[in-house]
């Protein structure tokens, strides 16, 4: 029994997770897939923590990592923090192919956060934004899904400094 209520809770935790305008596609929810060397899953602590090799798949969404936690309140997931791969790149990753209302999204850090209620992403160390053909990187940076809104900050360094790359198009000129 209570494996039964683990198993319900963690695929409850995943519907509620990838309902969100990202992980959907035409408001439907998609399979899921997680894949993972270690799965703990708390119903009471409302957290559930993926770790070794974590690949986390829905349709266009994918996001790779040595370890995903998903927090959740009454049953819906609020955030999701992917930390570091092991990879030589050493950096978490999160893909969304392009779909109707979004253009592609390609995010890697040491620490993705996902705040999933304000769809927002928040990519710690070594961050890199990729939208479209434009590219962001810096130590840290936020980006506002829904509102197209990022803020870019540099290191502690003063080497240290925002880089962008924006490629203009036919349909947003600068």
């Amino acid at each position: 029994m209570i494996r039964y209520n683990c198993l319900r809770c963690l695929a409850l935790t995943a519907i509620f997770w990838f309902s969100s305008p990202l992980g959907a596609d035409n408001g439907q929810p998609m399979p899921i897939n997680i894949q993972a060397d270690q799965a703990i899953v708390s119903e009471l602590e409302g957290l559930s923590t993926y770790s070794g090799n974590v690949r986390i798949t829905q349709g266009p969404l994918q996001i790779n990592a040595d370890e995903v936690q998903l927090t959740s309140l009454d049953n819906t997931v609020t955030t999701i923090v992917a930390t570091g791969r092991a990879s030589s790149s050493g950096l978490a990753s999160f893909t969304q192919a392009p779909s109707q209302n979004l253009e592609s999204i390609r995010a890697s850090a040491e620490t993705i956060e996902y705040e999933v209620s304000q769809e927002k992403l928040i990519l710690s160390g070594n961050a890199t934004l990729e939208l479209g053909q434009d590219r962001y990187r810096g130590d840290k940076l936020s980006y506002d899904v829904t509102r197209g809104i990022f803020k870019l900050e540099s290191g502690d360094s003063p080497s240290d400094r925002v880089n962008l790359t924006i490629n203009p198009n036919s349909d947003n000129p600068l």
